[in-house]
């Protein structure tokens, strides 16, 4: 059956591709150039004949075509009807709508014949008789296909998002509807992402400026205690005045930076976390509030944002795969 449907298929790819061509040669057989071109390339008397005989009665021909093609139509019809192929009866001719509309013998519907020709090459492609993604013709169109859907594509989401840039601007409210419908619902897993981001890259910058930031910390702890009026009059007690005064700085020194390192250290801590939940759920309740205005500082970081995604939507991709 598969076979015989292949037969079918091919017997009336042949027809159409026969037709259209008669339909085009009958078309431009009107015009007097075409005529003249014939009477000197073939002879006065082909062309005589084929008006009396074929041009003048042409309509009755093409119903002969019509008539075949509207004979495949019924039996492919009763064919799904016998087989249930579809869900309901009537939906063959609405799902091969092209073959219908190709059955009219009118001059401005025949052209339609020309898609039975896609969709048996669809068919055919299904049963892996043919491959045209393989054809030279098939990737050329894919090509231009490809480049003016992303220039169509392209065009509609710059557009978009140049309306939703102006309805940002043009809108109330807008920060306060961000916090309220976008932040605050992720509130938690904000806070608990930006805790973990700032606890490692403290943990991360303290490791590499540690050195530094203890040599930093004992200048300024011996300058501090060297402009101090009581560690200067424990340095004038004799004898044990000056080893008191360096015992003290030494002391200082170690505790301030073994504190700044607890602190480091401490940030994985849930009572840091707490803390930057508390300062977060301050801010955004401060923000939230109806009596503050509105600083346009969300409105301008969404825009901003817009306007880094319309940049790359411009960016011509097409031209780039080319290369």
């Amino acid at each position: 059956m598969q076979r015989l449907g292949l037969i079918i298929d091919l017997s009336m790819v042949a027809l159409v591709i026969i037709n259209l061509i008669w339909l085009v040669f009958d078309s431009l057989f009107e015009f007097e150039g075409v005529q003249s071109l014939l009477s000197l390339s073939i002879g006065p008397a082909f062309v005589s004949w084929y008006d009396e005989t074929i041009h003048q009665w042409f309509i009755f021909y093409d119903l002969g075509f019509v008539a075949i093609f509207l004979t495949e139509l019924l039996a492919s019809w009763a064919y799904a009807i016998r087989h249930k192929t579809y869900s309901h009866w009537m939906a063959y001719p609405f799902i091969h709508w092209y073959d219908v509309l190709g059955c009219i013998p009118v001059g401005s519907l025949r052209a339609l014949r020309i898609l039975r020709l896609f969709a048996v090459l669809v068919r055919l492609q299904k049963m892996g008789v043919i491959d045209y993604t393989q054809w030279s013709l098939y990737q050329l169109f894919q090509g231009w296909y490809n480049i003016a859907l992303e220039e169509l594509s392209d065009r509609i989401a710059v557009k978009i998002l140049e309306g939703v840039q102006k309805e940002l601007y043009e809108g109330d409210d807008l920060e306060r509807k961000v916090i309220a419908q976008v932040v605050m619902p992720r509130k938690d897993m904000l806070i608990d992402s930006l805790s973990e981001k700032l606890a490692v890259t403290t943990k991360d910058i303290y490791a590499d400026t540690k050195s530094d930031l203890e040599t930093y910390i004992k200048q300024i702890v011996g300058q501090a205690m060297h402009e101090n009026t009581e560690i200067g009059l424990i340095e004038k007690l004799p004898m044990f005045g000056t080893g008191i005064g360096k015992l003290l700085d030494h002391t200082v020194t170690d505790i301030v930076c073994k504190s700044i390192e607890n602190a480091v250290d401490s940030l994985d801590h849930p009572q840091f976390k707490r803390i930057v939940s508390e300062v977060a759920d301050a801010l955004l309740e401060s923000a939230g509030k109806d009596d503050d205005q509105p600083t346009g500082v969300v409105t301008d970081a969404i825009a901003d944002l817009l306007e880094v995604v319309k940049s790359e939507i411009r960016i011509q991709r097409w031209k780039e795969a080319k290369v």
